[in-house]
């Protein structure tokens, strides 16, 4: 089942493949494309929590502390993606994308925790 997960994953996928092919002013449209999904994921996402833990006693403070942290890793991530394209470098550009599918995909795997909250709550 393709979701919003793997649709973040394709879009580092082809943002990696802008980078290698030295496509700089498609490589910051797709970044961009990538960190707007992103942000609206990530603010979905702690909405559910806070909702879920003022109103069903769900997750401990500690669990939405530890989703923000990872999320706040997130976007420095994109922020290194960023500032790497702006100085064309290619190599630290695509270990910061690297590097930011492998964050992304233990995030959605620490998710599956709690994604029967986010689908009752939504």
């Amino acid at each position: 089942m393709y979701d919003e997960a793997d649709h973040l994953d394709d879009e580092l996928a082809r943002l990696a493949r802008l980078v290698q092919r030295g496509k700089a002013t498609q490589a910051h449209l797709q970044l961009a494309e990538f960190a707007l999904t992103l942000d609206r994921r990530i603010q979905f996402e702690e909405r559910i929590l806070t909702l879920a833990r003022k109103e069903l006693a769900g997750p401990a403070p500690g669990v939405l502390a530890a989703v923000q942290r990872e999320h706040a890793s997130l976007c420095g991530l994109v922020a290194r993606v960023a500032s790497a394209l702006t100085r064309t470098d290619s190599p630290r550009a695509l270990d910061a994308i690297d590097r930011l599918r492998s964050v992304l995909l233990l995030h959605v795997v620490k998710e599956a925790t709690f994604e029967p909250l986010l689908h009752a709550s939504a």
